[in-house]
């Protein structure tokens, strides 16, 4: 004859493996984590390096809010790239991106800007509008220029100004 068990005890187990299942899942999903374009990004343009083509003209000054730089365009030839910069910050032994503000998107046009032989650009970048005030920590600023990475890295600390003069 079979035994039947309770149906409370039935339950309970099945609680308890949907409960293992939740803890699991949640485990494995910090093992190996979603990795998303913006991330998938980042990682190719750390891995690809800093341009040679591209150079800083500049000191690189940052605020909390704002960055400030020139860069000059060392080639023969016009470089076409966005308006977008990336940000990521050094988290948990990787460079992560830096969430944007809550309830804005990436809505810039995707508009083409040449970048001349020999011309010197200045940049002044606010970024407050997408990623907010940063807090203390080692970020990278990064850019695409035809298939050229720029790369700045900078560190915020207490004794960071809030903007830039």
């Amino acid at each position: 004859m079979k035994q039947h068990l309770p149906k409370s005890l039935k339950q309970r187990i099945a609680l308890i493996m949907f409960v293992a299942l939740v803890l699991i899942t949640m485990v494995m999903g910090l093992w190996f984590e979603v990795v998303s374009p913006r991330q998938r990004w980042i990682s190719s343009a750390i891995r690809s390096g800093e341009s040679i083509d591209i150079t800083l003209a500049s000191e690189v000054s940052v605020s909390r809010s704002c960055i400030a730089f020139s860069l000059h365009n060392s080639t023969d030839e016009n470089i076409s790239y966005g308006p977008y910069w990336e940000l990521a910050q050094w988290r948990l032994g990787r460079w992560r991106p830096v969430p944007y503000v809550r309830g804005v998107y990436r809505l810039i046009p995707q508009v083409g800007i040449l970048f001349f032989p020999n011309e010197i650009r200045h940049y002044h970048i606010e970024w407050n509008w997408l990623f907010g005030e940063l807090l203390n920590g080692r970020y990278m600023f990064m850019r695409e220029y035809s298939g050229e990475y720029v790369l700045f890295e900078f560190t915020i600390s207490t004794d960071t100004p809030m903007v830039l003069p």
